[in-house]
């Protein structure tokens, strides 16, 4: 979207076209300049009333003034007006025509939603571990930034890194060392196969390997 210039700030062009008279002398000025003292008369206000309406005016950059002899004229700045109309037009292209309502949006909205539940059904979940310590350094960090940003919507689950850990047998439990042997962290993809899974893993900064699984549903379906 191509951003509107606009002369002056809007919350004052909004406090001046806030009230009736101020909205009233835009219109007589839009048909012909006038002096203060004929915009107090049409408009059955006192002096001290019509200045106040025309200094929130001027302050809006809604009106020029100009002292012709010993009478001061005001008329309208079009060029603000302009400016004000191309702001307002700027939001007229988001959803089309006028016929555009939010029934439109909400059918928009429910028809995006399908479209997204329906690839999401068709993609597979993967599960990948990395594998292999060393203490990160500044580019091993970036790398891992870049491999997420490059990844987007197929991150599902972005994991976390893993510490300290212990292994079960049926002969006891032991200590895991945390070397390169030790598995240091998890995320979770979408992916339409393994083979697509596998790819991406192999984008990411490995160390010592990647572990990549299928996650499978409850009913052994996927």
């Amino acid at each position: 979207m191509t951003k509107i210039q606009i002369p002056v700030d809007l919350d004052h062009v909004f406090e001046a076209l806030a009230n009736k008279h101020r909205r009233e002398i835009i219109y007589v000025l839009s048909l012909q300049p006038c002096s203060i003292n004929q915009l107090a008369s049409m408009r059955g206000l006192t002096l001290p009333a019509i200045h106040k309406h025309i200094k929130l005016l001027e302050k809006g950059d809604l009106i020029l003034r100009k002292k012709i002899g010993r009478t001061n004229v005001l008329t309208l700045n079009r060029e603000s007006m302009r400016c004000l109309q191309d702001w307002i037009a700027q939001y007229h292209v988001y959803w089309g025509s006028d016929d555009a309502s939010l029934q439109n949006y909400a059918q928009y909205v429910s028809k995006n939603n399908q479209s997204k539940n329906e690839k999401g059904a068709k993609m597979k979940k993967f599960l990948i571990l990395s594998n292999g310590f060393v203490p990160p350094t500044p580019e091993i960090m970036e790398a891992w930034g870049k491999w997420f940003t490059s990844i987007g919507d197929k991150l599902v689950e972005p994991g976390n890194p893993l510490g300290a850990g212990r292994e079960i047998t049926l002969k006891g439990t032991k200590e895991l060392p945390v070397d390169l042997q030790a598995t240091t962290g998890y995320m979770i993809i979408s992916a339409k196969d393994m083979d697509e899974a596998v790819k991406i893993a192999k984008a990411a900064p490995i160390i010592t390997n990647m572990r990549v699984y299928e996650l499978m549903s409850m009913g052994g379906g996927h």
